[in-house]
């Protein structure tokens, strides 16, 4: 995984919207609003004051990248789900309850789930749980290109990529346990499929 800096904290941060659960109702069109207000808010023609040093360039690429994940309900709700568990400890509900739908979920290392690199210019993340996208040879040599990592399987419900994860979300399960004191070397991911109700824990280590 890489180690690219990261302006903003989440997502939702990024278009300047609430958390999960606070931003359960906003509306695809509301998200929308939000990205256009964003980018307006970091043109380089208009940006001023820039957070942490951060430039124009970069902030963009982040709300443009926050808009691909959230603008897709589907792709919204696996981010819904890690961002949950791993910054507030537990999914909505109480801890009891989530313990209860979680504890006989199966453990799964990442290297046994398939594998691929997504370019987010040329393809989404939703056309790849539809199985309609593939890595683009093209870009390779496009820089204006942004990869993303992704892992999937298939679930008993039947649905081929049922429990997905990204590099991303990793990245702030790694980032959530460090600010807890705990492990910057890997960890357990738990999914719920996107399909239905079962979760697994998808165990990783950082090579390296």
């Amino acid at each position: 995984m890489s180690s690219v800096r990261k302006p903003f904290k989440t997502h939702y941060d990024a278009l300047g919207l609430p958390p999960p659960p606070e931003s359960d109702d906003v509306s695809p069109v509301e998200i929308k609003q939000a990205y256009h207000n964003s980018l307006l808010l970091y043109h380089p023609d208009k940006a001023q004051d820039l957070p942490d040093g951060y430039s124009s360039a970069e902030l963009l690429d982040a709300v443009i990248a926050a808009y691909t994940v959230l603008s897709v309900p589907r792709t919204r709700r696996v981010y819904d789900q890690s961002l949950l568990l791993h910054t507030v400890g537990s999914a909505t509900g109480s801890v009891a309850a989530f313990a209860a739908a979680t504890e006989n979920a199966e453990t799964v290392d990442l290297d046994d789930l398939d594998h691929i690199e997504i370019c987010t210019v040329h393809n989404s993340l939703d056309d790849y749980l539809r199985g309609i996208a593939a890595p683009d040879a093209a870009c390779l040599a496009d820089k204006h290109c942004n990869f993303i990592e992704v892992w999937s399987r298939s679930c008993r419900c039947g649905n081929i990529r049922g429990y997905v994860v990204t590099d991303e979300l990793l990245e702030q399960l790694l980032d959530a346990q460090e600010e807890q004191g705990g492990r910057t070397d890997g960890g357990e991911l738990l999914t719920q499929c996107t399909g239905c109700s079962s979760w697994i824990k998808i165990a990783f280590e950082l090579s390296g």
